[in-house]
């Protein structure tokens, strides 16, 4: 699980600063770091043990990654992350 918390945590950072981007009006600047974001929250999500029984956190990196893909307009992505 360590592997799979430093990309969340990195994941994050960059959803951070795709929020600061957003406030200050850069569009292009956002979408490169929630992109950045999206792949490491999928990575994150994918190096979690499937098998871990009582824990939501498996839940939680695919969902957060399927909210990305959806503020990114990759709707079909999302679909796909919320099914996993």
């Amino acid at each position: 699980m360590n592997t799979a918390k430093i990309l969340h945590d990195q994941a994050m950072e960059y959803y951070d600063l795709a929020r600061i981007a957003k406030i200050k009006g850069n569009q292009r600047t956002h979408d490169s770091y929630m992109q950045k974001a999206l792949i490491m929250e999928k990575e994150a999500a994918f190096k979690l043990p499937k098998k871990r029984t009582g824990s939501f956190w498996p839940y939680a990196y695919f969902r957060s990654a399927a909210w990305m893909s959806f503020h990114l307009n990759q709707f079909k992505e999302a679909v796909t992350l919320v099914q996993l």
